[in-house]
């Protein structure tokens, strides 16, 4: 298995370790930028689509798209639908 060195640390780790680092980066800082677009006091509820999300996608073997697909997917769970609304059906 090829081992891949941490910038600023001696420790040596795997792909699949290491791509799990970029996409806990990546998941935080999606967190970050829907918490500041609808509110902290929603945190709880993003926290919990986007950790829903990322559940159900964790068996794809593309993983490259996952921010973007879990992005997508955890909006559609924040935004209120047409219906609450009362828009058109």
């Amino acid at each position: 298995m090829t081992q891949y060195r941490v910038p600023g640390g001696p420790e040596q780790i795997g792909m699949n370790e290491l791509t799990a680092r970029g996409e806990d980066v990546s998941f935080d800082a999606l967190v970050g930028r829907l918490v500041e677009e609808y509110d902290e006091r929603r945190r709880h509820d993003i926290e919990r689509a986007v950790t829903a999300e990322r559940e159900r996608l964790s068996g794809a073997e593309v993983r490259s798209f996952l921010p973007v697909l879990v992005e997508r997917a955890a909006r559609d769970h924040l935004e209120p639908t047409s219906l609450s609304r009362g828009g058109p059906v």
